[in-house]
């Protein structure tokens, strides 16, 4: 049993490292953060990953998917931080609000989607 919640707590910080929050502006230090806090579409966007992200990995989606959801968004966070502009940034986040939405649920009910890209303008 003790190894079971040891993976547990594992497992759970693994998926808190990969999760990209919302951006917290006032705490922005990057160019790619600076970029991202200074464009109103582009926030909205990464307010519609994190809720993907969250309603993605809260589902029944099984371990082999969750595994995957946590290493996809490890690489798109490093395919967002080597952006050099905002259409590339844009690009990356309208790509990952959707991809969220595709894992399918391995029980239960599917969770459905928060928000496709296309509905943010």
């Amino acid at each position: 049993m003790l190894v079971i919640r040891i993976y547990m707590g594992i497992a759970i910080c693994m998926a808190a490292q990969a999760h990209a929050s919302p951006i917290d502006c006032s705490k922005a230090s990057t160019r790619v953060e600076r970029q991202i806090c200074s464009n109103e579409l582009i926030l909205r966007l990464d307010q519609a990953v994190d809720r993907n992200y969250q309603g993605s990995s809260g589902s029944e989606i099984g371990s082999q998917a969750r595994q995957h959801l946590i290493r996809t968004q490890r690489d798109w966070l490093k395919k967002r931080n080597a952006c050099r502009d905002a259409t590339c940034i844009e690009e990356i986040y309208r790509a990952r609000v959707n991809a969220l939405c595709e894992y399918p649920v391995f029980q239960g009910v599917n969770w459905g989607c928060a928000i496709r890209s296309e509905d943010i303008q």
